[in-house]
């Protein structure tokens, strides 16, 4: 059986061994003397080295359970859970949302930003992500990326002008961005158009 990347095949009865180059996988091919037949489904296993993928109830029963520590103030304990979950799944969106918002709390700022941009950047209609983010990024002194976070979470969901006035940790910035205010008063404005009479 071929070991390395050589493109040798090697017949045994009617199955073909050999290696993928490109995904470095053993594939197995059955066919007609050692041939690969086009009306017969190509198998590939996985070398021994290689992990399965995470079943996705288990990564989410893992999220969830990480999200109860949180709620019930074990933050070491959440950050674990969403950890667990991102060394088998790391573009996991939920998972890296949930430790991003912890993340948040905890005031490590620059990893909310790598951490929530991913989320944002995969699921560009993630309202909370953007929300998030335009937080983190008033925070760390950069207005203009928040106020476009602001923006885009506005367009997404005009109601989060209700939630950017009564989260206090956004006053500070409401009182002191005119462009935030505007941006407010047209997102509430548009809400008020969207209501059914």
């Amino acid at each position: 059986m071929s070991t390395g990347c050589t493109g040798m095949l090697i017949a045994t009865g009617s199955v073909v061994h050999g290696t993928n180059c490109k995904t470095s996988r053993r594939v197995v091919w059955s066919g007609i003397n050692g041939k690969p037949t086009p009306q017969q489904p190509v198998q590939v296993q996985q070398p021994a080295d290689q992990t399965a993928p995470p079943n996705n109830l288990d990564v989410s029963a893992t999220v969830d359970a990480g999200l109860q520590r949180e709620e019930h103030g074990d933050l070491q304990g959440a950050m674990e859970e969403y950890d667990e979950v991102l060394a088998k799944a790391p573009d996991n969106l939920s998972a890296l949302q949930a430790k991003g918002q912890l993340l948040l709390r905890l005031g490590k700022l620059k990893e909310v930003i790598i951490l929530l941009r991913k989320v944002a950047d995969s699921d560009p209609k993630n309202e909370r992500a953007h929300y998030s983010l335009a937080l983190a990024f008033f925070e760390v002194g950069d207005p203009f990326a928040a106020l476009a976070e602001v923006e885009q979470t506005l367009k997404l969901d005009p109601s989060y002008s209700g939630k950017f006035r009564t989260d206090s940790n956004f006053a500070p910035y409401i009182k002191s961005s005119i462009d935030f205010r505007q941006a407010l008063a047209a997102a509430q404005r548009t809400q008020k158009g969207r209501k059914p009479n």
